[in-house]
């Protein structure tokens, strides 16, 4: 029983010390670097996920276009919100770290992060404004003829792919690609879009659904300018070309 009872007396006697070692072996600052790194690999993680969920909301709205499906557009516009708190979190995350950051070089990497954030969102913003347009069609009973929609959004949806893996393996051809596609993708925008007001002066679409065939269509132009947008941030990034020698848009 003494043996026992000195053993006890021995654990409470130490316990405070290890209890107070503990929290300073997990409380202790880390360096740094070490820091800065482990934020950095975390954001880069999460903006890489990001994209690819982004572009499985994008392929609801490729079938809604595709076959006029309810069901394709509300799953795109269930996703949107969650995608969207995303990407405000990952940017204020980075935000929150940028006063703490002594290294330029450091600063300006949270900067990229945080407006290749904001760029996701928008994107987001843009796939949620088709879904409730294309909703709108549907609820109509319209299913008008998109034979020349769906290449349209099929060539965004390309380009944004593309500039997604530009920007994570930082392959300049493929920025540089990006920038080229998008020239095609607003030029067969106009073309779209003078169909459709043409379409409506004759009488071939019901205005409700001309109008929100317009809003589609601004929405697949706008997906495809974040594109050109992250595929440019790639480039700069690299270091590859100066702002003011990007192909003109």
């Amino acid at each position: 029983m003494r043996e026992a009872g000195a053993l006890e007396n021995t654990r409470r006697a130490i316990l405070p010390a290890w209890n107070n070692m503990m929290i300073m072996k997990t409380t202790a600052p880390k360096s740094p670097d070490i820091s800065f790194h482990c934020l950095q690999n975390n954001a880069q993680a999460r903006l890489s996920e990001l994209g690819r969920e982004i572009l499985r909301s994008m392929e609801h709205i490729r079938k809604a276009l595709d076959a006029w499906s309810l069901p394709a557009v509300e799953a795109a516009l269930k996703g949107a919100p969650a995608l969207q708190v995303t990407a405000r979190d990952i940017e204020m995350t980075c935000m929150s770290q940028m006063p703490g950051c002594g290294a330029e070089l450091a600063r300006f990497r949270l900067a990229s992060y945080v407006q290749y954030a904001r760029r996701l969102e928008r994107v987001v913003h843009q796939i949620a404004t088709m879904g409730i347009h294309l909703g709108h069609i549907v609820h109509l009973n319209a299913a008008p003829n998109t034979s020349t929609l769906l290449p349209l959004y099929l060539l965004a949806e390309i380009e944004l792919r593309d500039a997604l893996l530009a920007k994570s393996l930082g392959d300049e051809n493929l920025a540089r690609a990006v920038l080229e596609r998008d020239r095609e993708l607003d030029a067969r925008f106009r073309g779209e879009l003078e169909a459709v007001i043409r379409d409506l002066s004759l009488g071939l679409h019901e205005t409700e659904v001309g109008l929100s065939l317009i809003f589609v269509l601004r929405a697949i132009e706008r997906i495809g300018d974040h594109a050109k947008e992250l595929a440019s941030a790639a480039l700069l990034q690299h270091g590859s070309v100066k702002k003011a020698s990007l192909p003109p848009a």
